[in-house]
């Protein structure tokens, strides 16, 4: 699966830096494979609302805790939960411990918003498995931008 993102990555002429490791399932295990490089590590959140009616990919620095309750005030819901494993192969084609902004690429009915952690976009760079949790890619957050602008994804921002 992440070939498709590599295509779009050499399309878009963007560089990359790729790792590849044992399979990561949380930031920690993460942040102890890349400990000199770990505050550029995020975690993403797959969530819905109450209804499931709604679903947000959440996009924050690895080193905070993200409070449901708030992200659910901000974004005009009353609550927000972690979305079931079906849920992540129907909206996002992917299995649980792989969530990456990469994944918008399946996203083809834009029916998952994006929000990202303002402080993300102050980072001059930052690490995302390319859709497979046995490597992680480095690369600037101008090209992300670039990627998420390709890819014809909106996303609010918000502080966290």
């Amino acid at each position: 699966m992440d070939k498709k993102v590599y295509e779009i990555l050499k399309k878009l002429e963007i560089d990359y830096k790729l790792y590849e490791h044992e399979e990561l399932f949380t930031c920690d295990q993460s942040q102890n494979v890349f400990p000199d490089l770990s505050i550029w590590h995020t975690k993403n959140l797959f969530l819905t609302n109450d209804k499931k009616s709604k679903y947000w990919l959440i996009v924050l620095s690895a080193t905070k805790k993200a409070d449901l309750k708030s992200l659910a005030n901000f974004l005009w819901e009353k609550r927000f939960s972690f979305a079931r494993e079906d849920d992540l192969q129907k909206y996002l084609g992917i299995k649980p411990w792989s969530v990456s902004i990469f994944w918008l690429i399946n996203n083809l009915e834009k029916n998952v918003d994006l929000v990202i952690d303002e402080y993300l976009l102050e980072w001059e760079k930052i690490f995302a498995h390319p859709n497979i949790n046995t490597k992680t890619l480095e690369l600037k957050i101008s090209d992300i931008k670039k990627y998420l602008e390709y890819l014809k994804v909106n996303y609010k921002t918000i502080k966290i």
